[in-house]
């Protein structure tokens, strides 16, 4: 862990500055990250002005849902996005070879190698969005709250983490698997809601079979107080049962990968 951690560390400097070498363009993607992670926050405005809004939901619990979506977000584009795009054009050139060599299991390098840091554009909107909504509820911000409610922001992160390993996964097998990128990611964007509105059917199909409910629903709720443990628990089951079958379908994947020299 120890050894993973200097390569993250030394990977992540140099990632650093090398963004920092053209300043100019950093800032301007930073700023157009920026931008977009307020979009949600304006949606939601434009929807509760002209409307009674979500049943259920107030403007402010609406607002927190919508930040904590893009910190979750924002938070698998810094972390493993990127190992997704590099994998992919590794496998695609039939380059992957060198990371199978190194004296590290392919998954843990591909991880330590692929920070992204101008993710923390969406981060810092997330939890900018988050510090306006929480003081308009007033809610008594139990300690235990949020403590459940960065625990499953972390399985929020492990859920993207393993659509990201499948996608990955996949591309051994079939190389270009950029459209499973599009379509996993659009179905995401459902986390951007409520998956209570989605009925009964619908917020179970979001809670144990494709997740989404983990990067914004379920940690407002956690912060509500209306989770128990055992619900908690459940949603851990939840993500590291779906890590472990990415894990099954990468170790499925990589057997099959074959080089530029075939």
């Amino acid at each position: 862990m120890l050894r993973w951690l200097r390569i993250w560390k030394r990977r992540t400097a140099i990632e650093i500055a090398s963004e920092m070498a053209y300043k100019g363009d950093f800032f301007l993607k930073s700023i157009g990250i920026a931008v977009i992670g307020v979009i949600g926050p304006l949606i939601a405005l434009l929807i509760y002005s002209n409307s009674k809004g979500i049943a259920g939901w107030s403007f402010e619990q609406f607002l927190l849902l919508t930040g904590l979506f893009s910190l979750a977000s924002g938070l698998n584009s810094l972390f493993t996005m990127a190992m997704t795009f590099r994998m992919l054009e590794k496998i695609r050139d039939g380059t992957y070879d060198i990371d199978l060599v190194r004296p590290m299991r392919p998954l843990s390098y591909a991880l330590a190698t692929s920070t992204d840091i101008d993710a923390s554009a969406e981060i810092l909107a997330g939890i900018a969005v988050i510090s306006y909504a929480l003081p308009k509820l007033g809610l008594h911000l139990a300690t235990a709250n949020v403590a459940a409610s960065l625990l499953i922001i972390f399985l929020a992160l492990l859920f993207f983490l393993s659509l990201n390993i499948i996608i990955v996964a996949f591309a051994f097998l079939f190389v270009n698997t950029y459209t499973l990128i599009d379509l996993f990611y659009e179905v995401a964007k459902i986390g951007k809601n409520p998956i209570s509105v989605y009925g009964k059917t619908g917020s179970a199909l979001l809670t144990y079979v494709f997740p989404i409910g983990l990067a914004a629903f379920y940690p407002a709720q956690a912060l509500f107080g209306v989770l128990s443990l055992v619900e908690v628990l459940k949603l851990s089951l939840v993500a590291f049962g779906f890590l472990a079958f990415a894990i099954i379908l990468w170790e499925l994947g990589i057997r099959k990968y074959q080089s530029a020299g075939g």
